[in-house]
């Protein structure tokens, strides 16, 4: 019994002229299953659709998929792989969070440790702010300036150095305190000593400041913006390592 003589759907006995399957229904000329072939056994069954090829697999659903690789972590910006790291003139150009070469920042020789360094930048114009008031202009910056987290690279002899700049302007703003207040009994004994004592102490502790400061900046940040960092007084040996920023940058 061939296809023509049964029902495509069921295998019901197929009257001569008749439109519809008695048993299950269907309308002969409106059917469009997968065809019939007969089985192993001797009774028809449905024969198995031909393969997907591989592209009608994908779920057709699912997001495009680009071609351009990056490594994780790295954003792609058309530029050669560089981990988020740059040279501009004479400054480096970083992504916040990417990690530096480990070569010293100062002189590029192998690097020894890992200073982390919390860095902050405002734009120039907020030192106006000096002028209403120290406090006015303290307020002013701490809400308009910009952070980054920054792990500077280092070798032993620049760390040496740090560790002693920043060990001097501390003693030094101690030795400043201590003068400036061991005037104190002499405000009403003798006026000109406590003078002598106050503004030198201030002036003690003003310079180590400056110390402390140079001890712990070696490298400053030029700008800092939402996304990006950028740093002087990195050797230009360093920044001859970097490929060049992408435009813009």
């Amino acid at each position: 019994m061939d296809a023509s003589t049964t029902c495509p759907k069921c295998g019901w006995a197929r009257e001569p002229g008749a439109v519809e399957c008695p048993a299950c229904g269907i309308v002969y000329a409106r059917y469009s299953g997968a065809p019939r072939r007969p089985s192993p056994g001797g009774t028809d069954a449905f024969a198995s659709p031909p393969p997907l090829p591989a592209q009608a697999a994908l779920n057709p659903y699912a997001p495009p998929q680009s071609t351009v690789e990056a490594s994780p972590g790295q954003m792609y910006t058309g530029m050669p792989s560089s981990n988020g790291v740059w040279r501009t003139g004479d400054l480096l150009v970083m992504q916040k969070g990417a990690s530096l070469p480990n070569r010293c920042v100062r002189c590029n020789q192998p690097a020894s440790v890992q200073f982390f360094k919390k860095m902050y930048w405002h734009s120039p114009w907020v030192y106006l702010m000096i002028l209403p008031g120290i406090l006015i202009y303290a307020i002013v910056a701490a809400i308009v300036r910009k952070r980054a987290d920054v792990v500077l690279p280092l070798c032993a002899e620049h760390e040496g150095r740090r560790k002693r700049t920043a060990t001097t302007g501390y003693l030094l703003v101690v030795c400043g305190l201590v003068s400036m207040f061991g005037g104190c009994p002499y405000i009403d004994k003798n006026n000109d000593l406590f003078t002598i004592l106050f503004s030198l102490g201030l002036l003690i502790f003003l310079v180590g400041l400056i110390v402390v400061s140079a001890g712990a900046n070696l490298v400053v940040p030029k700008k800092i913006d939402d996304y990006y960092v950028w740093l002087r007084k990195v050797s230009a040996a360093y920044l001859a390592m970097l490929p060049p920023a992408p435009p813009g940058l």
